[in-house]
């Protein structure tokens, strides 16, 4: 949650509005600046975001599986997991 501070009118307003606090960090990062002191997300931000997030998704589909051995702050190797080597084991990060 961002460390904005929100007054008891913008509780109020908000709680109206339908718009949560939780989504005061979406509005904040993926909105446009469309003034002095107002933040919008607009269709074409929201539509840009969700491009990301759906490349970021496919991304992680894709590497589902793969291992990296990474040792003393270096990366070692990177291989294709199997179903025994991807069991969970503690590990130094």
């Amino acid at each position: 949650m961002t460390d904005l501070a929100v007054t008891r009118h913008a509780e109020a307003r908000m709680s109206q509005r339908g718009i949560r606090e939780s989504d005061l960090d979406i509005l904040l990062a993926h909105g446009t600046e469309i003034g002095p002191d107002r933040i919008a997300l607009r269709k074409r931000d929201a539509q840009e975001t969700i491009r990301r997030l759906k490349k970021r998704i496919a991304n992680i589909e894709r590497l589902t599986g793969k291992v990296l051995v990474v040792t003393e702050g270096r990366l070692v190797t990177a291989y294709h997991g199997s179903k025994r080597n991807l069991r969970s084991r503690s590990h130094g990060f």
